[in-house]
C-alpha cells in the first residue's frame, strides 16, 4: 500500500513538473485545438461505459448505452441495468428510472457531459490544470475549487474519457466508443416520454418554494 501511494505521489508530481515545463501555452493551444475539432462537428453517436463508485458503501456499478448529441441536447440512452434516460437540455437535466418509475428533473449540472462544453465549464473555473502524454494521447487533470478532480483524455483532440472524483473518493467514469460523427441522428432521439404514472420529482429552482 506504501509503495502504490508513493507511485501516486510520484506520478502527480510528474504531471505537475509537465505543467511548469510546458507551460500556459501549450495549455491554452490544447484547449484551442479541442475547441476546433468540436466547432466543425454538429452530430455525435456512439456507445458508451459508466462506472460510477461510492466510496462510504464500496459499491461500484457498471453500465452502458448510447450516447446522442446535437450540439446543443445530450442523450445517455442506458442498455444496462434498467434502460434508464438521462437528458441534458440547455437549462435542465431529466432522468427517467423505469425501475421506480420516477422521473428527476434538475438545473444543477453537477456533472457537465456535452463535449463541447467540458472543457469550457470546468477550465475556466480550474485551481490549476495539468497534463501529460501517453500512448501518443493527451491526459489532462483539472483541479476544481470544490476539490474535485476532472480527469479528461483526449484522442486527436477528441474527448474519449472523462472521470469525475470528489474528495471522498466517490466518482463516475465515463469511457466513449465506435463514435461516429456528423451524420443524421435517429428522428425524436431527443423526445422523451414520461410514463403518465410515474413519480415526478422537480429540482429546478423556480419550482422550490421559498
Amino acid at each position: 500500500m506504501v509503495i502504490l501511494r508513493n507511485s501516486v505521489i510520484l506520478l502527480l508530481l510528474t504531471i505537475v513538473t509537465f505543467k511548469k515545463a510546458y507551460g500556459r501555452e501549450d495549455l491554452s493551444s490544447i484547449y484551442a485545438s479541442v475547441k476546433a475539432h468540436y466547432d466543425t462537428i454538429s452530430t455525435f453517436q456512439s456507445n458508451f461505459e459508466q462506472d460510477n463508485y461510492w466510496s462510504e458503501l464500496d459499491v461500484y456499478r457498471k453500465s452502458s448505452g448510447l450516447a446522442y448529441y446535437n450540439g446543443s441536447m445530450f442523450l445517455l440512452a442506458y442498455q444496462t441495468p434498467q434502460q434508464e434516460k438521462l437528458l441534458v437540455e440547455e437549462d435542465c437535466i431529466t432522468i427517467i428510472d423505469p425501475a421506480s418509475n420516477q422521473v428527476f428533473i434538475s438545473d444543477n449540472f453537477t456533472v457537465e457531459l456535452r463535449p463541447d462544453r467540458i472543457l469550457s465549464n470546468y477550465w475556466h473555473d480550474a485551481d490549476s490544470i495539468a497534463f501529460y502524454e501517453l500512448e501518443g494521447n493527451i491526459r489532462l487533470e483539472i483541479f476544481t475549487p470544490e476539490s474535485e478532480v476532472i480527469s479528461i483524455k483526449l484522442v486527436n483532440y477528441l474527448i474519449k474519457e472523462i472521470k469525475v472524483e470528489d474528495p471522498e473518493g466517490n466518482y463516475v467514469n465515463y469511457t466513449f466508443r465506435k463514435e461516429i460523427y456528423n451524420r443524421q441522428l435517429p428522428e425524436d432521439i431527443f423526445r422523451i416520454s414520461i410514463p403518465a404514472d410515474a413519480t415526478i420529482i422537480d429540482h429546478r429552482q423556480e419550482n422550490i418554494p421559498e
